[in-house]
């Protein structure tokens, strides 16, 4: 989304969200300015915690320490909560389902490990 979100790979998503604002479906090109910049700042931030959950996900989740396994489970719950519901909300439903796929993804391993950790010592 940082660098191409405004390109031809994103164009179903955008033809998505732009459905949800516009109802022609198209934006004007103040609107798809803004748009592209939303989207870069959007996945640039995705992209800092994607980083940031494999720093944990490789060291402290790998060494089954119980923060790392915390600190994962609080950030995607904080994170698919607000973004889900700001999403049902803006009726940007294919974010809200992409958000559920996402979450599937970490929630695996996370339940399937979840007894498994301890406390730091």
């Amino acid at each position: 989304m940082a660098l191409f979100g405004g390109t031809r790979l994103f164009a179903g998503l955008n033809q998505q969200v732009n459905m949800a604002f516009w109802p022609a479906g198209t934006a004007d090109p103040g609107q798809l300015q803004f748009q592209n910049w939303v989207y870069g700042v959007w996945g640039a931030t995705v992209a800092g915690f994607g980083l940031l959950a494999a720093f944990i996900a490789g060291n402290a989740f790998a060494r089954r320490q119980k923060w790392g396994r915390d600190a994962l489970a609080a950030a995607l719950a904080l994170w698919y909560i607000l973004d889900t519901a700001i999403s049902l909300l803006s009726h940007v439903w294919v974010n809200a389902i992409l958000n559920t796929a996402v979450l599937a993804l970490f929630f695996v391993p996370l339940a399937m490990t979840w007894t498994q950790f301890r406390e730091a010592r």
